[in-house]
């Protein structure tokens, strides 16, 4: 009988594997013994001072090794595409520093809050999160009472625009004007000689627009250093039914007043009935509104205009919600004349 094969070879093959585990396991155990994972962030959380659409927002944040053992960095995650994160991976002893670099963009006016986690090796036993917040500023202003278009139906419009740069925005161009809305085209006038404006942009309707509220988006082109575009909203409210009275609305007002009150009447000339849902301004706060919830095609409105410690304007838009199917319709009150405080 042939003998069975020995198995000493594999006996050796053992022999030489035990130890290598063993010493990565003792390796192990000892590294965890010479010291624990501990951090913070240096600064734990950072608000940015406004800077302009399209420029970006630069930080540095240090994570600082609180612990006895060493460790690195090994990923920063963001909670937002806009930002990017560059980490320092070297080895950070206890007491030490490493640093991860970040830059926030935005192409609009917005305000933006994101969060960066930080993940190590070994990694910490909490978590740290690292919270930047940053401000942009549009660079092209439009004042709030261009934004409104008021209109009546069945007439065309033609509204103009007065666009200028806003503090501290350097050189920059108004390049031209767009819109996927059908029925309006638009243009670029030449301010007038001598006017700090950079364009006139010019809303003129092609088709008659259709009655209640909508709004109209126009993306502005623009050239500063590189080309960019800002997006403006404009409130379209088209309207033939409703007039107020007396009309104009002037108000009279007296020396160093903070308040006045306010009364008129809204009349829908079809004769149709309708409510008043709220009303608002611009330039003043509405306080105690008098408003029936009673339907009548003849609506009395009054309530008073608290112009707060500020000058009060030569005159202020008024808003009237008339509801979902009959939308904003607007109004402005003058005053006269417009004081000045002392």
């Amino acid at each position: 009988m042939r003998p069975l094969p020995s198995h000493r070879p594999y006996a050796n093959t053992y022999r030489s594997i035990v130890p290598l585990l063993v010493s990565a396991i003792l390796g192990f155990c000892g590294y965890a013994e010479n010291g624990s994972s501990a951090a913070r962030l240096d600064p734990p959380a950072v608000e940015h001072p406004p800077a302009f659409a399209r420029e970006p927002v630069r930080g540095v944040l240090h994570v600082v090794n609180t612990g006895t053992g060493s460790f690195r960095i090994v990923q920063a995650k963001t909670t937002c595409h806009c930002t990017t994160a560059v980490v320092n991976t070297g080895k950070i002893d206890p007491g030490e520093k490493g640093e991860i670099e970040y830059t926030m963009d935005s192409a609009a006016a917005t305000r933006r809050s994101v969060s960066i986690y930080v993940q190590t090796n070994p990694p910490l036993p909490e978590p740290l999160v690292f919270k930047a917040t940053a401000s942009w500023k549009p660079l092209l202003l439009v004042d709030s009472a261009s934004l409104r278009i008021q209109a009546e139906l069945g007439k065309k419009i033609e509204h103009r625009v007065p666009i200028r740069p806003a503090e501290g925005a350097g050189a920059i161009k108004v390049t031209g004007a767009t819109t996927r809305q059908t029925g309006y085209e638009l243009a670029l006038e030449a301010p007038p000689p001598g006017d700090r404006l950079l364009a006139v942009l010019v809303i003129r309707t092609t088709d008659d627009p259709p009655p209640r509220g909508r709004a109209l988006r126009v993306s502005l082109a623009y050239e500063r250093g590189e080309a960019g575009t800002q997006d403006v909203t404009f409130e379209v409210n088209v309207h033939s039914d409703f007039i107020i009275s007396p009309a104009p609305l002037i108000v009279e007002l007296e020396n160093d007043v903070t308040w006045t009150n306010i009364a008129f009447t809204v009349i829908n000339t079809q004769g149709r009935p309708f409510t008043i849902k709220s009303i608002r301004s611009d330039r003043f706060a509405v306080r105690s509104p008098k408003l029936s919830a009673v339907p009548a095609a003849r609506q009395q409105v009054s309530f008073t205009a608290d112009f707060g410690s500020g000058p009060i304007p030569p005159r202020g838009t008024l808003f009237l919600d008339l509801g979902k199917d009959l939308g904003v319709f607007s109004t402005d009150a003058h005053f006269n004349p417009p004081q000045q405080r002392k």
